[in-house]
Formats: structure tokens, C-alpha cells, sequence
């Protein structure tokens, strides 16, 4: 016999009403849930509750020692198409849901109103993934701020690169000598160039070297010029002008008349010609202050040393001129003069001041115009020179201090820097090269 009974399903102790029919009235119905088993009351058995009763349920542990026997329904329900939840009352007022079955061939099942459903697991992302995400993220990182610092720091050297060198022809290219090697910046040509840093482009300080070793090409080779052309034999007294002594006594310190006695003695002649050439020379290689021509350029002639009272600032100022001025002038002055150079006249000139000093002791056999063109080679020796000396940011004079001794000469003076490369004032002077004195003269 078919009868429709009222099953208790339990859900958190809550109990709803399933409408079934089985072959067999039982007077207990168990169901498994999350929690256990769940039976319903013998008392109130199935058959004793109408359809859309509540049944209260009582946990299987009450009947351990029973094991609940399990009907399997046989559904002959008339499935439909969606489960239409419904709800009943239950005998003391709480509301129970009732779900039909969905489809034919399956018990319906239903969810319990006001319980906790059972808990489902959620699977994230592995927590290897996650380090593995968090520790690329930070290589990343690491590496774009590692390229930012070596691009920063590249730049930055860019910047402070020092070009050692003046502006050869037809670019701004500046190649210059520096203390460990050769240095070479490019800034670009043309309209497009931009030059953001003047002190880039400036040559740093010559070499001491450098300088003495031009120095020293000037003494050798009025040295051998005197040594080459000029006699030891002796003149007479009225040859030689005392009064175009003056600027070489001046210069010296020794009276004119001690020069021209110097002069006419065959034993003092050669180093006193020296002197003579040297003082003439070299006052035209740092400037004249007297108004008179000097081996530097026209336009910067009348500037070349800074006033006695300039302060510190007025010293940087003249100390920028020149090295600025120098890098503008080299292409046209950094070489010994040429053809067409306008250094040329001012080498004449010198030519013509010495002549009426040098024209008494000339030796007869040599030829006058190689005399001559050997003479003007070492003007314009010293002319390159000079330019060499004016384009540093130092200053620089010749001393011609005696030693102290009346028997003694200073054949060639010495060299000393009064401001330094930092434009600031040397107290006492920086010493170049020393003096070349000679003793024993009895003069």
C-alpha cells in the first residue's frame, strides 16, 4: 500500500515538512544532515500528522544505542519545472519551509529557513604565488631606481667633465692637455648648440712646465744668438749711448754708467748682451704699462695685469677676462706670428729699439740678415709665448733683484706668479724658475 507521509528533515534542529509517498508507513524517519543523524518522534509519527504539519525533531544522540533504519522514498510525484518554496506554520507558531521536487526520479530536498547553511571551503591564491608576485615586484622596483641613479650620476659627470682646451676651427669641439692625458667634449654645432656652463668651456691652467719650458726655449735661444753673433773685441767708449741704457737700468736696478762699463768690457759683454735682450724681451711678453707696444694683441695689451689695491672680487673678475679672453684669442694668437699676423709690427719695433745697442758688437763676418732673421725667430717665440702667459688665470712677472753682491749679474731673471690660479694674491710670490746669476764680474 502506497501512503503519503510527512518526513522530519532536520537542519540546525530546525524540522520541515516534505510531502512523500513510500510503500511503507515506519513510525520513525531519520535523516542524515552536516550534523548527524535526526529522527522524529515515535509519538508523532507520520501518519498521525496532516500535510504542512511542523515536526520537532530530536537529535540522534538521544538514541545512540539505536541505529535508525533509513527508508528510501520512491517518488511518484509529478515533477515541476521550478521549485516553488511554500511557507507552513508550525504547532507553536515558528514558520517552516516546504519544498516540492524538482524533477522526476529525484527526492526533493529543502533548505531550512532561519539556519546557518553548512560551511563551504574557498580556495584563494596560493601563498606562493603571492611571495612570488611581491618579490618580483621588488626586483622591479630595484632595477628601474638602479637606472635612474646611474643615468643621474652619468649626467652629472657629463657636467663637470673640464674641456681642456681652446676652440679649434669650424666647430665647438674643444680638445685640450690635461695633467693625466687628452680631454675632448663635444657641445654640438651649429644653432642647435646650447651652452649651459661657460667654465666648461674653458682650458684649465697650463702646466708649470709648460711655462718654464717656454721659458727656457727664450734663454737658449737668445743664449746662442748672442754666443753666434756678436764679438769680444774691444770698441771704443763712444760706440755705446748710455742713455738708451735707461729702461734696461730700470729694469735692473744698475746704474747705466755700471751697463755701459758691463758692455765695453770684453769679459762681461756676452752675459750683459744677454741681459740687454732678456729685459727687452720678456717686459713685452707680460704687458707694458708704459704705454709702449708689447707682444700681445692690440686689444688686450693695455690689460694685462690687475691694480696693486684690486680687492678679491675684482681678482676673480680679471682673472675670468683673461682665461675667457685667451680661449676666444687662441685660434688667431695661440701659434708664433705668421704672415699678415698683427703681432708683426710690434716685432719690428722691438727689432728697431734693439739695434743702436747690439749695432757696436755685431761680429763682421757673420751675414747681418741671417743675424737678423734668427733674432726675429726668437721674438716670435717669445710673442707665442707671451699669449701662453696672459691666457692663464694666474699673473706672472720677471724678477731682476740683485743677490746683493757687487760682483754679481742676473743674466736671466726669475720668474714668479703673483696671483694663483684661484685669482687669489701670492704673498710671498710663487717662485717658477729661479734666477741665472752670474759672479766674479768685479764691476
Amino acid at each position: 500500500m502506497t501512503s503519503t507521509s510527512n518526513e522530519c528533515i532536520s537542519d540546525a534542529n530546525v524540522c520541515a515538512i516534505a510531502t512523500k509517498s513510500v510503500s511503507t508507513v515506519a513510525p520513525q524517519i531519520c535523516w542524515a544532515d552536516s550534523k548527524g543523524w535526526k529522527t522524529c518522534p515515535t509519538d508523532l509519527g507520520p501518519t498521525s500528522l496532516g500535510t504542512g504539519a511542523c515536526l520537532q525533531c530530536v537529535d540522534a544522540k538521544q538514541n545512540s544505542n539505536t541505529t535508525p533504519a533509513v527508508t528510501t522514498p520512491t517518488t511518484i510525484s509529478t515533477p515541476t519545472p521550478t521549485p516553488t518554496p511554500t511557507s507552513t506554520p508550525k504547532p507553536n507558531g515558528t514558520p517552516a519551509t516546504t519544498a516540492q521536487a524538482g524533477a522526476a526520479g529525484t527526492a526533493a530536498t529543502s533548505t531550512p529557513t532561519g539556519s546557518s547553511s553548512p560551511a563551504s571551503t574557498s580556495k584563494g591564491v596560493p601563498a606562493g604565488a603571492v611571495a612570488g608576485v611581491a618579490i618580483g615586484c621588488f626586483l622591479i622596483g630595484a632595477l628601474l631606481a638602479g637606472l635612474i641613479v646611474f643615468f643621474v650620476f652619468r649626467r652629472k659627470r657629463q657636467r663637470n667633465a673640464y674641456p681642456q682646451q681652446h676652440l679649434p676651427p669650424g666647430e665647438l669641439t674643444y680638445v685640450g692637455h690635461e695633467k693625466h692625458g687628452m680631454t675632448a667634449t663635444t657641445l654640438g654645432s651649429g644653432a642647435g648648440a646650447v651652452v649651459t656652463n661657460v667654465d666648461r668651456l674653458l682650458p684649465q691652467p697650463a702646466e708649470d712646465d709648460a711655462i718654464v719650458g717656454g721659458l727656457s726655449k727664450i734663454r737658449d735661444g737668445i743664449k746662442n744668438h748672442v754666443q753666434n753673433y756678436y764679438h769680444n773685441s774691444p770698441i771704443n767708449h763712444e760706440a755705446v749711448n748710455e742713455a738708451t741704457l735707461a729702461e734696461l737700468a730700470n729694469a735692473t736696478g744698475i746704474p747705466t754708467s755700471s751697463l755701459k762699463t758691463l758692455l765695453l768690457t770684453p769679459a762681461t759683454r756676452t752675459p750683459t748682451i744677454m741681459v740687454f735682450l732678456g729685459q727687452l724681451i720678456l717686459s713685452r711678453c707680460v704687458g707694458r704699462t708704459d704705454g709702449q707696444a708689447s707682444f700681445l694683441p692690440a686689444e688686450i695689451s693695455r690689460v694685462v695685469s690687475p691694480p696693486a689695491s684690486a680687492n678679491s672680487s675684482q681678482l676673480a673678475l680679471f682673472s675670468k677676462w683673461k682665461t675667457i679672453s685667451g680661449a676666444l684669442l687662441q685660434q688667431q694668437y695661440g701659434q708664433q706670428p705668421g704672415e699678415n699676423d698683427p703681432r708683426d709690427a710690434t716685432i719690428a719695433q722691438a727689432l728697431a729699439a734693439a739695434e743702436p745697442i747690439l749695432h757696436p758688437f755685431i761680429n763682421p763676418s757673420v751675414d747681418a740678415a741671417a743675424r737678423r732673421r734668427n733674432l726675429e725667430g726668437v721674438l716670435k717665440r717669445a710673442a707665442q709665448f707671451a699669449f701662453l702667459l696672459f691666457s692663464q688665470p694666474g699673473c706672472f712677472q720677471f724678477d731682476y733683484t740683485g743677490t746683493g753682491q757687487a760682483d754679481s749679474l742676473v743674466v736671466f731673471p726669475a720668474m714668479i706668479q703673483t696671483v694663483s690660479d684661484e685669482a687669489e694674491r701670492l704673498s710671498p710670490p710663487r717662485v717658477l724658475s729661479a734666477k741665472e746669476i752670474m759672479t766674479g764680474l768685479g764691476a
